[in-house]
């Protein structure tokens, strides 16, 4: 099934959904060529990869939480005082570097963006065909590293500099607890809108792939 972005308006009309319809449908567009197939339409629906995602998220938050108590019993013992001036002293020295690096990462992070826009059509778009083609639902620095790569923001031959702005990039985006990126993160909007457009399509017709087969059942 071949659906237009037309077909795809009537379609949201039908259920109700009054969100960026455009922005849905380019999301959805895997093959940019203005139209959606119910062979990827299908992986919106519930699956135990979504679980598989989740528990891994869990896994690792419970980890990062035994990780963080163990270091706490550790720190017992007070240091004396010249040791302690020295640690603030670098621990300023470290905040500043810091705050410059998080300033670099923000313009490097909405050159990309503006990138992606351009080149890719959209956030959303670039997220499913160059950085989750597998459907993953969140990738960590190597597959976000492969992405900027598929998208052409990073050459393939990238310099070690530009090699190092990348993992600075994904060390700004990735979760604190989970270490990984998701669509949520990367274009919260459109994951916003793909949630309440699978709602309604499953509260009315019980699967997205369902309703596109009982409006076109050619």
């Amino acid at each position: 099934i071949a659906v237009k972005m037309k077909g795809f308006e009537k379609i949201c009309n039908r259920i109700g959904y009054t969100g960026d319809k455009e922005k849905i449908f380019a999301h959805l567009d895997i093959g940019a060529d203005g139209s959606l197939n119910t062979k990827f339409l299908k992986t919106l629906d519930p699956s135990g990869k979504e679980d598989k995602v989740v528990n891994n998220m869990l896994k690792k938050h419970h980890e990062q939480k035994q990780k963080l108590h163990q270091q706490t019993m550790t720190e017992k013992v007070i240091p004396p005082v010249a040791q302690l001036k020295a640690k603030q002293d670098s621990l300023l020295v470290a905040g500043r570097e810091k705050r410059g690096k998080k300033t670099q990462c923000e313009a490097h992070k909405k050159e990309m963006f503006r990138f992606l826009e351009k080149n890719v059509g959209s956030v959303g778009r670039a997220w499913r065909l160059a950085f989750d083609p597998e459907n993953r639902g969140e990738v960590e620095e190597k597959g976000f590293i492969q992405g900027l790569q598929r998208s052409g923001f990073l050459d393939t031959s990238a310099t070690d500099e530009d090699m190092q702005k990348a993992k600075n990039l994904f060390e700004l985006l990735a979760d604190e607890e989970t270490g990984a990126i998701t669509l949520d993160i990367l274009d919260k909007r459109t994951t916003d809108g793909l949630y309440q457009f699978r709602c309604r399509m499953a509260g009315r017709y019980g699967s997205v792939k369902q309703s596109f087969l009982e409006i076109d059942p050619e």
